[in-house]
């Protein structure tokens, strides 16, 4: 995956890809990985229904059609005979690079070349760290009417600057229309939209955690958020990127099954504590669950659980939630839609349903609309921006929900559904606590986390439902567990070190999972 985003990819990756050609074509071989090949995947799988991408970085390509992106796509396919990528140069999600990119056809592309539906893809996919992102489709259909939700993760490890934001553990959702989104404009590079929102964390679905006395590199506005590094935004060598400064985040668990072609769950966590000031925070981690629920009514169900010990009780922790259209907020459940038309033609029709499951007394509140779109609350300031073209997304709303009381150390769970927009209710959601464990469950899924983020050698919880149910347990040491359910053993099972957790369709009643083995 690359860095730059969206947009920005495409200007830098056809380079690396036609060096690439190159050095082949002079006899010199691969000079660089093969895992080269699957950059591209990014633009791949976050491709919305709708035709247009997943924002990421700055972006200017709103229609997500740059006819860069069939470019790289045919020259990547060509060079690693990829069938995939090869039918994103020949379809038409975007435009065409006309007569200097047909030489490049005539160069590469091989007569014939074969192409397969993008309905062969596995609907989850993990872009590997330094990038650490996962995106989990629950199906390829295209179309402003497509019943087909994504939901885009990200943890990050490295800030690599230029055009990509501090946006180190966020989320994005997509169903019938843009849901959750990542807000502001690019308008003009460097301006004072550009330093103080669209770069800053408060601008994506994140966390904030705000003392006032600290101070962001540029004369940037105090958000809350996420630190600039101290050298540079721009780390001038590998030397520099790999020093402790620009090392943000850490990916602690990925996971995806139990099918590796349509998983039920995608699950990443990671540690972000580094992508904030030392001097407000001692912990920081995210940890985001997708259920593709093979339900027509509700599609998908997001689960976030995050934990945060800030280094002062007086620092305002807050979960932030950005969207196009109004939110509407009663008690601890918040309610998105989107619906209006879409770019290119067509009708939105999607609603997103957030409960706030924890702290148990939250304060939620809306930011937002004429005046307040791109607001900053220390400053008292809206840093406007001006969109370009009617496929832009800057946002207009944000909920913002913050613990009733000041602690030094807090947990937020949150519960997201997707849905038509004219279902008139929610799926029944249910918190469950027990013990060190701590999780929700929805539909036919229940999902368990470890409270304090300690790795687990014991979990034990009770399922009350009617029929099978759908458990994923993580935060588990690696290792050999046995699964008991009322007391009688239901078998063993090992629990990777890259996934710590264990997924399991299991009857109601008590089950107790214990490390037998390391």
């Amino acid at each position: 995956m690359h860095h730059q985003g969206d947009s920005y990819f495409p200007p830098g990756f056809q380079h690396d890809q036609a060096v690439s050609w190159l050095f082949r074509r002079m006899g010199a071989g691969d000079v660089f990985t093969r895992e080269q090949q699957f950059v591209p995947y990014q633009f791949i799988y976050n491709l919305r229904p709708d035709g247009q991408q997943m924002r990421s970085g700055d972006s200017f390509n709103h229609a997500g059609d740059d006819a860069r992106k069939r470019l790289i796509a045919m020259m990547t396919a060509s060079y690693y005979d990829d069938p995939y990528l090869m039918t994103m140069a020949d379809q038409g999600f975007f435009r065409h690079y006309r007569d200097p990119g047909s030489v490049f056809e005539l160069l590469f592309q091989k007569p014939g070349a074969e192409k397969r539906p993008l309905s062969e893809l596995p609907l989850t996919k993990y872009f590997a760290e330094p990038m650490g992102e996962m995106v989990a489709r629950t199906g390829w259909n295209m179309g402003v009417d497509s019943r087909d939700a994504v939901v885009h993760m990200r943890i990050g490890e490295y800030f690599f600057g230029n055009h990509q934001c501090r946006d180190f553990g966020i989320f994005q959702i997509y169903y019938r229309g843009p849901l959750a989104i990542s807000t502001g404009i690019y308008d003009n590079y460097g301006n004072a939209h550009w330093m103080n929102y669209l770069h800053q964390t408060i601008s994506k679905n994140a966390l904030l955690i705000f003392d006032p006395s600290e101070e962001f590199r540029r004369g940037a506005a105090n958000d809350g958020g996420q630190r600039w590094p101290k050298k540079s935004d721009h780390p001038r060598d590998l030397d520099v990127l790999l020093s402790q400064d620009y090392k943000m985040g850490e990916i602690t668990a990925h996971d995806f099954g139990p099918d590796d072609l349509v998983p039920d769950y995608s699950y990443m966590a990671g540690e972000i504590t580094d992508a904030y000031s030392a001097s407000k925070v001692s912990r920081v981690t995210r940890s985001m669950v997708t259920f593709n629920t093979h339900n027509e009514k509700y599609p998908c169900i997001f689960v976030v659980l995050d934990r945060v010990d800030s280094t002062d009780p007086e620092f305002r922790k807050t979960w932030l939630l950005h969207s196009i259209q109004e939110p509407e907020v009663e008690g601890n459940i918040t309610t998105i839609i989107r619906d209006g038309k879409a770019h290119g033609g067509g009708e939105y029709g999607g609603k997103l349903v957030v409960e706030s499951l924890l702290p148990a007394e939250v304060s939620i509140s809306k930011v937002g609309g004429p005046g307040k779109d791109f607001w900053v609350e220390s400053t008292q300031t809206n840093y406007e921006a001006k969109p370009k073209g009617d496929a832009a997304e800057p946002g207009a709303w944000r909920i913002e929900v913050s613990p009733v009381a000041r602690n030094k150390s807090d947990v937020f769970l949150h519960v997201l559904s997707v849905m038509d927009k004219d279902t008139p209710h929610a799926p029944d959601v249910q918190k469950i606590e027990a013990g060190d464990l701590v999780g929700a469950k929805v539909l036919d899924s229940a999902v368990f986390f470890s409270r304090d983020g300690q790795m687990l050698r014991t979990a034990r919880f009770d399922i009350a439902a009617e029929g099978e149910m759908k458990i994923l347990v993580c935060d588990l040491k690696p290792g050999v567990w046995s699964i008991k359910r009322d007391n009688v053993e239901i078998g063993d099972t090992r629990v990777g070190k890259d996934g710590r957790c264990i997924y399991l369709t299991g009857l109601p009643g008590q089950y107790s999972m214990e490390l037998t083995k390391e």
